[in-house]
């Protein structure tokens, strides 16, 4: 019967480790080391070395949780609405009933990003104007001035109804 060769348990693992390596560093030295100058062509390495890693990635992907009431803080109105407007209430329950998913596509229909800045969302400066009575037109948006058009409609089932089809459309046209 033949025995069966076993390699010694540090030989493995220095095998594992170093293969660890080669496939997460070696490998890719060349598309990393091109990523990196190109990134601190951008960015200085000095003005970066005064982030911690955390601290960096919050200002690269923005802030993970969406906190809706910052958002409306920071919000200003015109055309006939104004903080206390029914159909400005209606409009913060329905956006604060919204799960992740939903914010995230609010926050790109509304400005072209589903990310939060640094400072949280009540740096966005969103506003919203009336765009007409109610009607069957949908919720637009002009994403370089964050700015909501809502027209005044005449429930809150059908703002749902109108904002969630328009959050969802939106992705055809290249906001996500």
């Amino acid at each position: 019967m033949a025995e069966t060769f076993r390699l010694p348990k540090i030989i493995k693992n220095q095998y594992l480790t170093l293969y660890v390596e080669y496939l997460l560093s070696s490998s890719i030295q060349r598309q990393f080391d091109s990523f990196k100058n190109g990134f601190f062509d951008v960015c200085s390495a000095k003005a970066i070395s005064l982030f911690d890693s955390a601290e960096l990635q919050l200002l690269i992907c923005g802030a993970p949780n969406l906190d809706f009431k910052e958002l409306e803080k920071g919000t200003t109105y015109g055309e006939g609405y104004h903080r206390d407007h029914v159909t400005i209430r209606q409009f913060w329950r329905v956006v604060n009933n919204f799960d992740e998913s939903q914010k995230k596509s609010f926050l790109a229909f509304t400005t072209g990003s589903d990310r939060s800045p640094i400072g949280g969302l009540k740096e966005l400066h969103l506003y919203i104007s009336r765009y007409g009575d109610d009607s069957e037109m949908l919720p637009t948006s002009h994403t370089c001035f964050n700015h909501l058009e809502l027209p005044e409609y005449s429930s809150e089932d059908k703002m749902v109804s109108k904002l969630e089809k328009a959050i969802v459309n939106s992705v055809g046209f290249g906001l996500l």
